[in-house]
């Protein structure tokens, strides 16, 4: 298992609390704020990271021991995924509202975001992947507003 997967595999178990991650030889080492539900996670190298999910995205430069910001660059907002493609550049997509996509973007390592998209009707981001500081694909899909 590579060690992707296993940091993935970590914060998934993380809400079901540290006895059950321990169960499966698993350590924790820290968690953001438990009270936002974390859908998105990227690491860069073994020290700089980023989870994300509803309203807002954290960062770690420690490799995951703590995990700061907090930040909220929309309201009300859900990441799907966080893409970055070295410790400053990066983004994030989600939705603003479960009927409208957003792709926001960052060049200081998620300290500030700027909304790259604007407001898409109809569309949902669901993944996405940095390339480079100025190239990303997205996926999503199109919402049926009536059915």
């Amino acid at each position: 298992m590579n060690r992707m997967t296993r940091v993935l595999f970590l914060l998934l178990l993380l809400p079901t609390g540290p006895s059950s991650a321990q169960q499966h030889g698993w350590t924790v080492v820290a968690r953001p704020d438990p009270r936002y539900y974390l859908t998105a996670l990227c690491f860069v190298d073994s020290l700089h990271g980023w989870c994300a999910g509803a309203l807002t995205i954290y960062r770690t430069t420690d490799g995951g021991r703590t995990w700061n910001g907090g930040v909220q660059p929309y309201t009300p907002n859900d990441f799907f995924s966080l893409s970055f493609c070295d410790s400053l550049h990066g983004w994030a997509a989600g939705t603003l509202d479960n009927a409208s996509a957003t792709i926001w973007h960052t060049s200081d390592g998620g300290l500030s975001w700027v909304d790259k998209t604007g407001y898409l009707p109809r569309r949902l981001y669901l993944s996405t992947a940095a390339l480079s500081a100025n190239t990303i694909f997205s996926v999503g899909r199109t919402v049926d507003l009536h059915p």
